[in-house]
């Protein structure tokens, strides 16, 4: 419980620096392969990222935290632009 809050502030802030990056690519590649694929991998990769934050390791639970948040960011990158 402890970890809990620091890992989720570690992740955050990672996602503060990637999401830019992201709008970017965005901008460059057109919204929709990114809406896809953020649908898909979120579809895939959500039961492996949870079980990986059940698991009482922290280096795993880092890893389905940042696996859930990178898959987030292809959502919120994209969604300023889209939603106009």
């Amino acid at each position: 419980e402890d970890h809990g809050v620091l890992i989720i502030i570690a992740i955050m802030v990672g996602m503060l620096f990637v999401q830019p990056v992201i709008g970017m690519l965005c901008d460059r590649f057109g919204r929709r392969p990114f809406i896809l694929v953020g649908s898909v991998a979120l579809f895939t990769l959500s039961i492996p990222a949870f079980i990986m934050i059940n698991s009482n390791v922290i280096g795993l639970i880092f890893a389905g935290l940042l696996l859930l948040a990178v898959v987030l960011n292809c959502f919120i990158g994209v969604m300023a632009s889209s939603l106009p």
